[in-house]
């Protein structure tokens, strides 16, 4: 004859479920303020974005620089952080797959921010550009610091795939360092200024800096821990792939600005960075398909 469990037990299991409860509840209240405090950020983006869009922002610079801002400013206003604001709301609400997500967008807001923080002359916006690189590079630090690598294991299926991504990462690294590095070193050993830089001018491309210095080097790092199945590349995977859709839509609005405002742009460079936004839009659609809907943000975060 089966024994009752004795009162203890069950006091002691409540015990546990309601501290197991409390934990979640905690690791949950770390993560939807970074959630909330990314709309804030997102808030003022939107406004300096606007402002840019009107033509209140670039005064000082050249027309070529203002026309790539204004181009960008308008994917910023339209795509980039309505989508923010779209993927906190779902990340809210338990989904690990926005909250990834939502991790990609604050990449491309600290690599625009940089960008625009060192390459616009200075005005009245630039706190307001230098606020949103801070909240950006911060947010992602501690959204990513936020997540235990070994509980993230749960949401994953068996069958994800991680070669496609990685190899994807890798390649595209590899091929923009290529690129950039075919204008760097002829011009540097010719002692000249960059082309791209005298364009827009500017002393020297501060795209240049932070891809080479920053970007590029972690998307290839990313494929190459994705392609070793490290949990820590399955992590990176998918903000490095909606990095890549916005900014190949970023890249698209700044050339198609230059060719509306009678700027030199090159319509190849349009074609190009279409295919770019498609591609890693593809296989980031295959990649979040292995991820598990059903597991809870909660249950992926790290106890705070």
């Amino acid at each position: 004859m089966a024994r009752k469990p004795s009162a203890q037990g069950e006091t002691q299991n409540t015990r546990h479920q309601a501290g197991a409860a409390g934990v979640q509840a905690q690791n949950l209240r770390f993560a939807r303020l970074l959630l909330w405090l990314s709309a804030i950020m997102a808030m003022v983006a939107l406004v300096t974005s606007l402002g840019g869009m009107l033509g209140m922002a670039y005064r000082a610079d050249s027309s070529n620089l203002a026309a790539q801002a204004m181009g960008q400013d308008g994917v910023n206003v339209f795509i980039a952080y309505p989508l923010l604001l779209v993927l906190m709301v779902l990340a809210l609400r338990g989904s690990v797959r926005a909250y990834l997500m939502w991790l990609g967008i604050l990449i491309y807001s600290a690599y625009s921010y940089l960008i625009y923080a060192t390459s616009l002359h200075f005005s009245g916006w630039f706190l307001a550009h230098v606020l949103i690189l801070g909240f950006s590079v911060w947010l992602l630090v501690a959204g990513i610091a936020a997540i235990d690598f070994a509980r993230f294991r749960s949401s994953v299926r068996d069958g994800i795939s991680s070669a496609l991504p990685g190899r994807l990462l890798v390649i595209a690294g590899a091929v923009f360092a290529v690129v950039w590095l075919s204008e760097i070193i002829p011009s540097a050993f010719a002692g000249e200024q960059l082309e791209s830089a005298q364009t827009a001018g500017l002393r020297t491309n501060p795209v240049y800096v932070a891809d080479l210095g920053f970007l590029l080097p972690a998307l290839i790092t990313a494929g190459i821990l994705l392609l070793r199945k490290r949990i820590v590349g399955y992590v990176l995977a998918a903000p490095m792939l909606v990095y890549g859709v916005v900014f190949g839509l970023a890249v698209i609005g700044k050339f198609v600005s230059l060719a509306v405002q009678g700027e030199p742009a090159d319509a190849i460079v349009v074609v190009l960075m279409t295919i770019v936004a498609l591609v890693f839009g593809a296989v980031l659609f295959v990649y979040l398909r292995g991820v598990r809907r059903d597991v809870p943000l909660h249950a992926i975060l790290r106890d705070q």
